[in-house]
């Protein structure tokens, strides 16, 4: 494995990553950050991540392409808008969660928290099938 994080951040805003990096250091975990979905799906592919936080509109691509990358991995979907459909959206597509920013550190470490036992449990699961 070439990649030595374990929370991928994905996305243009600077401050925003800095929050979510912030919160998976105190959290023990060890984030990267990219900003380009071309980028994160090549990331990904080298494995090792346990969450991703993802922005959902990328320069290059949609939070949709991500989540297809990151199984095992739960993606949190971070938006500029905190309306109900682009939060069911990201849910139906498979996003574990959505925040909207502004960003708030208790919020983005609780959601990781939840995430990080998510792929605790599914990576137990495909342990227990294999």
């Amino acid at each position: 494995m070439l990649v030595a994080g374990t929370v991928l951040i994905v996305g243009p805003d600077e401050e925003n990553g800095r929050t979510v990096a912030a919160c998976a250091v105190r959290r023990g975990e060890t984030p990267i950050s990219c900003t380009s979905c071309q980028e994160a799906c090549h990331l990904l592919a080298q494995g090792g991540f346990r969450v991703v936080f993802c922005h959902d509109d990328l320069r290059d691509g949609k939070y949709r392409e991500i989540i297809g990358s990151a199984k095992p991995a739960p993606v949190i979907v971070l938006s500029r808008t905190a309306e109900w459909p682009r939060y069911l959206d990201a849910l139906d597509a498979g996003a574990f969660d959505y925040i909207a920013y502004p960003l708030h550190s208790a919020e983005v470490e609780c959601v990781l928290l939840m995430a990080l036992n998510e792929y605790s449990r599914a990576i137990g699961r495909r342990g227990a099938a294999a």
